[in-house]
This record gives C-alpha cells, structure tokens and sequence, in this order.
C-alpha cells in the first residue's frame, strides 16, 4: 500500500473515530467561511444597478447647485454664473435650472420633511425621472414622490399629502440618478432653517416651478439646481474638482460629480459589510481558538498512537503530515460548504435603496474571491494545528509507547476550596478544573458571542441616538443594519451553542467513571447533571464578564461617538447568556448523569 493511500484511509478513520470533534470543527470553520464570504460578496454591489438607472433616466454627470448667501436669496448675477458654469467647454447638454426649496410634508400621520423641486411637465435633456407607477407632472395640481421616500412615508399614486398645510395629490412616482435617494439626499447639501429640521432627513419631491416658487420662505429660500452632462464622463470629478478647490462661496455653484452620488449609493451596504467583516473577524478567532483546544487536547490523548505509528517505520514527517491531514480535510469541505452558504445568504442580506432601478449586480464570487475564502481557512487550520502536530511527532517512539494519557490537573489549593461546598458544587468545581482547555474554550466562546451582542447594543443605541426622537419616516439604511447584525449575532451565539454543547458533551464522557464513584457514593443523577452544568457554567461566568469588557472597549474604540446601551438592555443580555449557557449544559449533563454505574466501575 502507498504511503498516500495509508495516509487518507488512517485520517479517514481518525476522522470518524471523533466524530463529534470533526462536526464542532466543521461548524466554527463552516461559519467563519460563510460570513468571510458575505463579507466579499458585499462589495460593489450598488454599481450595476446605479449604472443601469443612470442610463435609464440620462442622469448627469455633474449636479451644479447654486445657494445663497445667508439670510438672502439668489440674485440675477448668481444666476449668470451658474449660466457660465453650464457653458463651459466639456459640457455637452444642460437641464434648464430647477428651483428648489423645503418644506414640511404629511401623510398617514407621518411627518417628515420634503426637498420640494419645481420641474417643467415636459422631458428634460438631462434627468429624466423614471415614473414606476403613475403619470409626470401635467398642468395638473399633483406632486411626483422619489420612490424611497413614498416607500418610507407609506405613499402610493392617489394618495394625498400636506405639504406645509396645504392638501396635494400623489400623481406619480419616480426614480432618478440624479440625487442620492432617501434618506441620502442631504448629502449634497440642504438648508433645514425650522426648529427640529436639524437632524431630519428629507426626501425628494418633484412639482411644479409656481408651486415651489410659492413655498419658498426667508428661511428656506429658493436654490437651483441644474444638471450637466459631459462630452466625457470620466472627467466628472477633475470638472467639478476645478471649480471649486477652494469652496463654494455665496454666488458660485458647487459642484459634484456622479461619482460621488454613487458613492452615496454605496454607502448602504458599506455599513453592512463592516458589520459582516466585524463578526467574520470574531468568528475565525473563534474558529481559530477553537481548534487549537481541539487540537491540543487531541494530541496529548494520540501520543500512544503516534508512537505505534514511528514503531512501524513512519518518519516525523509522515506523522506530521498524517495528523495534519484529516484537519486540512475538514477545513477544505467546510470552506466549500461556507463559499455555497455565503452565496445563498448574501443576496438576502443585500437590500438595495428603492431609489435605484434594475436588480443586484451578480453574487456569484470570481475565482479569485474564491480562491481567498479557501485559502484563509486552510491557514488558520495550519496555524493551530501545525506545532502540536510536529512536537507529537518528534515526541521519542518509547516515550510515546510508554505514554498513558495526560492526567486530570488537579490543584492542593482548588481541593481545599472545594471541599466545603454541596456536592454538586464542589464536583462541578473539580470538573472545571481538571481540563482547562476545555473551560478555556466555553469561555472564549461565550466571550465572543457576549462581545457581537454588546457591540450591536452600542450599535444599535448610537443609531438611535442619531436619529434621537426626530421622528418622520423611518430610515431604511438603519433598519437593514439592525437586521444584519442581529442575524450576525445569532451566527455568533449559535457558535457558542454549539462549542458549549460539545464541551459539556466531551466533559461528561470524561468524567464518567469520577462521576460513578460519586454516585456510588450517594450522589443522586439530578446531584451529577447539576455538577456538569456548573462545571460549564463557571467559565461561562467568565466569558460574560470578558466579552461584555471587551465588547464595550473595542466599540468605543472603533467609534468617534458611542451611547451606552440601557442597564435593562445589559442586564437582559447577561440573564440570557447565563440561562442559555445552563440550558444547554442541562441537556448532555442529564443523558450522561443517568448512565448506569456499573458500566464505568469495571472499566480498567
């Protein structure tokens, strides 16, 4: 027989020998590929769809946006230059300049703020909103709703609102690429002069030129905006970037280019893909700790194995490789099954503005991205596994022949401690500490989870806070956030789960024949159970109080502005922790606990 082919069917065996061991390491690496996928599917999602509405509604390529000086309005010189900048060489077609002012809007008992802009009820050369449903405006009475706004106000055609008190149908609504949509929009600039507008974020409203002309206030003033396109469109930002590197001054247009509102567009799934690769990030460190428990503890059991193995011939290398093997293997299935899990999950994760037309650009992953999320796992299962593989197979053949396990740590100090506790107690206490890379790892795990969740908290209290009690439509963006770090929450959780019940699993069949004599010595099964749960729940103890520090620190660390979550909120998340930890300790405890005695007793 080969050596290669020994090898496979020996990490085959190895494999199924440890089953339980094989599935917890497939699960961590499955999950940490999964969201490192996610994480690169994410990324330039908004460009095909803002391209495809671009070119379906000739939007600009430059927005030229005219303001006045504080407390005036425009005059006929401001006018003219925004004229010349329209003129300029390298411009090739022009809109007419729009008037534009804001002003209160209401409907279905939300309140909000409209950027109202006058338009003509023909087509213009340049911006040509893409009706979805309804009609333009005609010489008519109604208003058209950009449709991110009338998704967020609940608006429909035929619908009315008020705009500052005064009763307006909902003719039409529409699409544009010439603005960024709800709730973006101010991102090329507003005046909200009105006692609570400061932190509203108004959405588009197109109507016509008298109407928006009779809304205009001395605080909310006429501005004109005037769509450019350019016999070049790449040049967009080096044409907006001359005129104004020193400032929009009162009386000159500022300028921006189409570049940057589809960065605006971007800006959504920005966010979520910096959630995506936070809580990827928490999940190979993890996957990482995870297996190097794993491989730790594993290798101090098979140091017999290894020495059989160098006493039939096998080199250091040989062992090296063989052990090495069967976690390469796992590490490569579980990176296929994350790449297929990613691709599936991403396009629900993704939700594009309303304010864009078309679909998702494609989510399958190139070679390269690919080739990344495999590689990256295949690396962490070497980091962890390559040193205590190579140091068990350096260990001498008669040493490891002669080697008979690792015995249970046992300290004088933690007996004396323990000695005068209940009996649960004092056996879940000794549980603990006899493999403390087991107790390492529950707490590690349930650290990490603790951290995901008390950084969405913070997340979460930041945003509001943001938004603080502005009220008005509700903010997409936000609520997709809050949805996928919730999902990546649970991700992180369901890894803690998961460890949680295989450790407890693990410290159950270990301590079979130390929990027989104790219950031959009258502890009773429920006595048992509860020990193996207190044995899991101490680290957990320790990973909440860690994760939740920790948790805290990097937040206000990664933040220029933190609000601190409620103590409900804190104490809920901690409750939670320690109920769940104990639930699912309960479920392997109880199974092993009401084993019978006799079977471990005359094991040698």
């Amino acid at each position: 027989m080969s050596r290669v082919r020994l090898g496979v069917r020996l990490a085959g065996r190895d494999l199924r020998r440890r089953a339980t061991e094989t599935v917890l390491l497939f699960v961590a690496l499955a999950l940490a590929a999964t969201t490192l996928t996610i994480g690169l599917v994410l990324h330039g999602q908004t460009a095909a769809p803002y391209a495809e509405t671009r070119s379906r509604t000739r939007g600009p390529d430059v927005v030229a946006v005219l303001f006045p000086a504080p407390n005036q309005t425009v005059t006929a010189a401001d006018r003219a230059s925004l004229a010349a900048v329209a003129a300029r060489p390298g411009v090739s077609d022009r809109s007419r300049a729009f008037p534009t002012t804001w002003t209160s809007i209401t409907a279905g008992g939300i309140t909000g703020v409209a950027e109202l802009q006058g338009r003509d009820a023909g087509n213009s050369p340049v911006d040509r909103p893409q009706l979805v449903s309804g009609h333009w405006l005609t010489h008519g009475d109604g208003v058209v709703v950009e449709r991110a706004f009338a998704l967020a106000m609940d608006l429909s055609v035929g619908d009315r609102v008020e705009l500052a008190g005064h009763a307006v149908p909902v003719v039409g609504i529409a699409v544009s690429a010439a603005l960024p949509p709800y709730p973006q929009l101010c991102t090329i600039g507003c005046i909200l002069d009105q006692p609570g507008w400061f932190s509203a974020e108004p959405g588009l409203v197109w109507a016509s030129r008298q109407r928006v002309a009779g809304m205009a206030t001395p605080q909310q003033p006429l501005v004109w905006f005037q769509y450019l396109r350019l016999r070049d469109a790449g040049s967009a930002r080096a044409f907006a970037g001359r005129l104004t590197d020193s400032g929009p001054p009162a009386g000159r247009p500022e300028l921006t280019a189409w570049q940057d509102v589809a960065a605006r567009q971007a800006e959504q799934l920005a966010s979520e893909r910096t959630a995506v690769v936070f809580a990827s990030t928490l999940l190979v460190v993890l996957a990482l700790a995870t297996l190097v428990v794993l491989v730790g503890g594993r290798m101090d059991d098979e140091v017999r194995r290894v020495g059989m193995l160098k006493a039939a011939g096998a080199t250091p290398g040989f062992v090296t490789r063989l052990l090495l093997a069967s976690y390469l293997a796992v590490g490569l299935v579980a990176s296929l099954v994350g790449l297929v899990a990613g691709r599936l999950l991403a396009p629900r994760l993704i939700s594009l503005s309303a304010g864009l037309l078309g679909r998702v650009g494609a989510t399958s992953l190139s070679v390269g991205q690919a080739v990344t999320v495999v590689a990256s796992v295949l690396v962490i299962v070497v980091m962890a596994a390559v040193v205590p593989a190579w140091r068990a197979a350096r260990t001498s053949t008669v040493r490891a022949l002669a080697s008979s396990g690792r015995a249970p740590h046992r300290g004088g100090l933690l007996v004396a401690v323990s000695a005068r506790l209940p009996a649960p107690a004092l056996l879940g206490v000794r549980l603990a500490a006899r493999r403390p890379r087991r107790a390492t790892l529950t707490s590690l795990s349930v650290a990490v989870a603790v951290c995901g969740g008390i950084v969405v908290l913070y997340a979460q209290s930041s945003l509001h806070a943001e938004r603080g009690d502005v009220g008005g439509p509700a903010d997409p963006l936000v609520a997709q956030l809050h949805t996928v770090m919730t999902a990546l929450t649970l991700l992180l959780a369901l890894m803690a789960a998961v460890n949680l019940v295989f450790v407890t699993r693990a410290s159950a069949v270990d301590a079979r024949r130390s929990l027989a004599v104790a219950r031959a010595l009258g502890v009773s099964p429920a006595e048992a159970a509860t020990a193996l749960a207190i044995a899991q729940l101490l680290p957990a103890v320790v990973g909440l109080v860690v994760g939740g520090a920790c948790g805290t620190v990097l937040y206000r660390a990664l933040s220029s502005h933190s609000v601190s979550p409620s103590l409900t909120q804190l104490a809920g998340l901690a409750v939670a922790t320690l109920v769940l930890s104990a639930a699912l300790s309960a479920v392997p405890a109880r199974i092993e606990a009401r084993r019978p005695v006799a079977d471990p007793l005359r094991q040698p």
